[in-house]
């Protein structure tokens, strides 16, 4: 045993031999009661509060699903869109340079010019329906 310990007390006993309960006044019932219902009523509205959290909590992240899904169709979209009039201006320009090498070659004939010409409309009218199929394909979108 250390210097600063004291030595155990024999005629103090730290487990009592019997739990003695004294009976609770009308008044302690009462306080009781009160502090038992309060607690009830704050246990419940925070568990509400907590509910309704959870239920805009759950709100929001599907909107925001929603909104992510539909923002990524709409670029793809837009994306599949430019495409279709890059293409279609491609096939146009392609038609320009087809009649232009016909035009400023000198030895070209009235009827290479004229086969030239109906090949150039040819290519417009591609190009144009490539227009109006990617923008009934935006309709979609």
């Amino acid at each position: 045993m250390t210097h600063h310990q004291q030595p155990p007390d024999p005629t103090s006993d730290p487990v009592p031999d019997r739990i003695v309960i004294h009976p609770v006044t009308s008044a302690e019932a009462a306080t009781l009661t009160a502090a038992v219902q309060q607690l009830s009523r704050a246990v419940h509205s925070r568990s509400v509060g907590f509910l309704i959290a959870l239920i805009l909590i759950a709100a929001v992240g599907i909107a925001v699903t929603i909104f992510g899904y539909r923002s990524e169709h709409f670029v793809a979209c837009q994306v599949q869109q430019n495409d279709q009039f890059r293409d279609a201006a491609k096939t146009e320009r392609d038609a320009q340079r087809k009649l232009f090498a016909v035009l400023l070659n000198e030895n070209s004939t009235p009827a290479d010019r004229l086969k030239a010409s109906q090949d150039y409309y040819t290519g417009l009218i591609a190009a144009d329906q490539q227009r109006s199929s990617s923008t009934a394909d935006a309709a979609q979108c």
